[in-house]
């Protein structure tokens, strides 16, 4: 399979069998052909994009994969190919809560209702209906990607109990006088538990305002100090709004598990 600039596809939208069966009923068969199930996509009349019905199914093919499938029982199977035709061809088969990404430095990436998913050969799906709202669920043995996050209860009374809120009054008032020189790197302030016992010692915050860092970057890192000692992370799943969608092509972060939020944009921003 090829990308392409030279393509214009037709803005459709299918959300289950029945719509993607009125999208093939559209369609004119190639003029000549006996088999009037293949169908070949309206605004580009070229066979390596066509639509078919089949027994219980209808297959959007692009070259020689079977890119999106709609199947009668309600059930949706897609096989990706890294290229950017492959990504706006199945996105015109698929409904707004699925997007493809195929092209990603993930590798090939699908967004199930914010959520994002790696396709390993074929991603299956079923459609079910939630409060009024059909959701999908991925019935792939495959999971969403995770990142670790803190649990926010947990994290504010550890900020409150430590003697960070008047820390941070301190330095911030500390760096706009700017009377202190930065001489040193976060680093050289030592340990987590040599960090920790400067915090607690008023004596020693003169240290903190030595690093030469912004007073918001000293606090970010205290806090994560403060975190780490007390253990409070917890795994959540990331939700694809934290990836730009515009940039995921120099998205360059193999695996998000164990990554915060933060290094996460740094990777995608540089």
């Amino acid at each position: 399979m090829y990308g392409s600039s030279n393509y214009h596809i037709r803005s459709v939208g299918c959300h289950d069998y029945a719509s993607a069966l009125d999208l093939w009923s559209t369609y004119k068969p190639w003029r000549g052909d006996q088999d009037t199930n293949v169908r070949t996509i309206e605004m580009t009349r070229k066979r390596h994009m066509n639509i078919r019905k089949e027994e219980n199914r209808i297959v959007c093919r692009l070259y020689n994969t079977d890119v999106v499938t709609w199947y009668k029982d309600g059930s949706l199977s897609i096989v990706p190919w890294a290229s950017k035709l492959s990504d706006a061809f199945a996105s015109q088969f698929l409904p707004a809560s699925l997007q493809p990404y195929f092209n990603c430095a993930l590798g090939a990436c699908l967004s199930v209702d914010g959520l994002l998913y790696k396709i390993d050969g074929v991603i299956n799906l079923h459609r079910r209906r939630r409060r009024g709202n059909y959701l999908w669920t991925v019935t792939s043995p495959t999971e969403p990607f995770e990142k670790w996050g803190y649990d926010r209860k947990a994290t504010k009374r550890i900020l409150e109990n430590s003697r960070y809120m008047e820390f941070h009054d301190w330095i911030i008032a500390v760096k706009r006088m700017g009377s202190v020189f930065p001489s040193c790197f976060w680093s050289h302030l030592g340990s987590n538990e040599q960090i920790l016992a400067a915090l607690a010692d008023r004596d020693q915050w003169m240290r903190f305002a030595r690093v030469d860092l912004s007073s918001s970057s000293i606090l970010a890192k205290l806090r994560r100090e403060l975190y780490i000692a007390a253990d409070v992370k917890v795994t959540k799943m990331v939700a694809f709004d934290t990836i730009k969608p515009d940039e995921i092509t120099s998205f360059r972060l193999a695996q998000l598990k164990d990554k915060s939020v933060e290094r996460m944009r740094r990777t995608w921003r540089r």
